[in-house]
């Protein structure tokens, strides 16, 4: 005998109850040890992305005891960043504390050009060592990351001195009501969420990276590789 239809009712019930179960499904996020050049505007926002993350996730699976993010400030320059973030994995072994990933996010700034290049060489052969499991990245911007920041709201392709950049994040705060920009400022994250669209920026960063594919890192300008670490977490964050 073939079953009697579910009345719509009771079928909407059955999906509410299915989403519900699948939704308390969370799957615990790799655990991701970012290591920025800057002491506070980079770590600021990617301390936002951490405490959201932290938020969505703290109620059924534990994450403080480990955190899925560690984010460092470290003021170094981007060449050196490699050997600090080693230290930091070493103390971190000690308390029982391993990462899937380590993001180092620098930026060009002043910094000699073939320090910039030579960061992103000497992590590819981290990757290709037989003695580390861990993956490395890199996140650099060419010039800073205010040029992440602007891709929230639009594309530039043109490149300017990073003063330019402040100039226009300044003007584009205003448009909104808000104080004009200002590095080291602890609510970046959430300003640019609620403000810019963080998908338009992926989507405009990829696109400035393909514009400029071929090149050097320090050749490609404008253009960012943050991207690569947020759309990664973007999933964990919503």
């Amino acid at each position: 005998m073939s079953k009697k239809p579910l009345k719509r009712d009771e079928l909407k019930r059955r999906m509410q109850k299915k989403k519900r179960k699948e939704g308390s499904r969370l799957v615990q996020p790799e655990r991701y040890l970012i290591i920025c050049e800057g002491k506070k505007t980079e770590p600021y926002y990617f301390k936002g992305i951490q405490k959201r993350i932290e938020e969505k996730y703290n109620q059924r699976i534990n994450v403080t005891s480990h955190p899925t993010l560690k984010v460092e400030g470290v003021g170094r320059s981007c060449l050196s960043l490699l050997d600090y973030a080693q230290t930091i994995i070493d103390n971190e072994k000690k308390k029982n504390r391993e990462y899937d990933h380590v993001w180092l996010v620098y930026d060009l700034d002043d910094f000699p050009c073939d320090d910039f290049d030579n960061t992103v060489y000497s992590v590819n052969s981290m990757n290709e060592s037989k003695n580390d499991s861990k993956k490395w990245h890199v996140a650099w911007s060419n010039q800073c990351i205010e040029l992440w920041f602007l891709l929230h709201f639009n594309n530039y392709n043109t490149d300017i001195h990073r003063t330019g950049y402040f100039e226009k994040l300044s003007d584009i705060f205003k448009s909104y009501g808000l104080d004009k920009y200002e590095k080291n400022n602890e609510n970046i994250f959430e300003i640019l969420i609620a403000y810019g669209s963080l998908e338009n920026a992926i989507n405009y960063a990829k696109q400035l990276c393909k514009e400029n594919e071929g090149k050097p890192p320090s050749k490609m300008a404008p253009a960012t590789k943050v991207y690569e670490l947020v759309e990664i977490l973007k999933p964990h964050i919503f």
